[in-house]
């Protein structure tokens, strides 16, 4: 019998090959073309990074500069017209940009304080806490709820929270009861632990008011928010404005950001004038207290209590650095908190990123 002709089946078969020879070029230019990009924005996530670390290191060389100025000068006094309160405006560098700030942890109520040394609740810092809750309007209960947290022990003061109630919610958990190590976990505390827009809200509303440092840090008048230096006493309810020193308005809302670069002269309210406020910095703690005396009602000049006064400083100890770097297609947001020793050389007590 004759053959038939192999022809038709020989095109196929060649056919074939190409196709798959095709399909494995292709392939494999896309798997080396998806192997480039990752390589190359790892080698971008690396510079970033290192940009980031080095924007860390600027800033620590800027804090022991302002140190070493105020030795000179004699008076150990940080406030928001030293010159690592300047926000950096975006630098151009190759392939993207870095800016930053620095922001005063000592400015803001450390939520630690609340407790001693054993783990029980210090009621005059609760007091403080207390009224600053109430400056922003936030459920009464959150102060009660953010001691009990950090307290050694299961005993719920009142309106606050324990085991009974974390171990009720529907994904349970226990209070920490110890200190904490960053004021993200204040986002597990009572009132602030929901998913709903409202605890969202009060979580937002408190973050530029507290922060979470070691026991026994003070808190600095120069760089505090008006609502935190109504809350040390009850005497000094509505009088913020005329006790704060900050020299751009409201500006202390804008952490963790960084504020405007950019402003003029004129954005700023240093000068004194008629009818205007002296924004310069305390040189004391008894500056601040002196000048802000109240008149009882027979008349007499009375002063900050002691144990609200005792908390205060007009030193920085604890930085929150904050640096920005857009490289290639990747933006790196680190933030670092930098410790200040006495001898005025910095340490990193803590660092975490974000990526974009």
């Amino acid at each position: 019998m004759a053959k038939k002709p192999q022809g038709g089946i020989a095109i196929i078969t060649v056919m074939l090959i190409v196709t798959l020879a095709a399909v494995v070029t292709t392939t494999m230019m896309s798997n080396q073309h998806l192997f480039m990009r990752r390589a190359s924005s790892y080698q971008s996530l690396e510079q970033a990074q290192a940009l980031a670390v080095a924007g860390e290191r600027f800033a620590a060389a800027i804090l022991k500069r302002d140190f070493d100025s105020d030795n000179q000068d004699g008076a150990a006094v940080d406030s928001r017209e030293d010159q690592w309160a300047v926000s950096i405006p975006p630098l151009p560098i190759a392939g993207g940009t870095i800016t930053g700030c620095i922001h005063d942890l000592n400015g803001q109520f450390n939520v630690n304080n609340l407790v001693d040394d054993e783990g029980i609740v210090d009621d005059n810092q609760l007091a403080i806490l207390n009224a600053l809750i109430n400056e922003l309007a936030l459920p009464p209960e959150t102060s009660a709820a953010i001691a009990d947290w950090i307290d050694s022990n299961d005993q719920p003061l009142d309106n606050g929270a324990e085991f009974e109630y974390y171990s009720n919610l529907e994904s349970p958990y226990r209070a920490a009861n110890r200190p904490l190590q960053s004021t993200t976990e204040l986002r597990l505390v009572r009132g602030l632990n929901g998913s709903d827009a409202d605890s969202l809200d009060a979580y937002h509303s408190l973050l530029p008011y507290v922060s979470a440092l070691p026991r026994g840090s003070k808190i600095n008048i120069n760089t505090a928010a008006p609502a935190l230096l109504e809350a040390l006493w009850d005497q000094f309810d509505g009088l913020g404005e005329e006790l704060h020193r900050w020299p751009v308005e409201e500006g202390w809302k804008t952490f963790p950001q960084c504020a405007d670069a950019d402003l003029a002269d004129s954005d700023l309210n240093l000068a004194v004038g008629e009818d205007e406020i002296d924004r310069s910095a305390y040189e004391s703690v008894e500056d601040f207290i002196q000048a802000n005396k109240i008149k009882s009602d027979d008349g007499e000049d009375t002063s900050l209590p002691e144990s609200a006064s005792d908390s205060l400083s007009v030193h920085s100890d604890y930085f929150l650095v904050r640096a920005e770097i857009q490289f290639s297609d990747t933006i790196v947001k680190q933030y670092s908190v930098l410790n200040r020793s006495s001898d005025g050389r910095t340490a990193v007590a803590a660092r975490w990123r974000s990526f974009d």
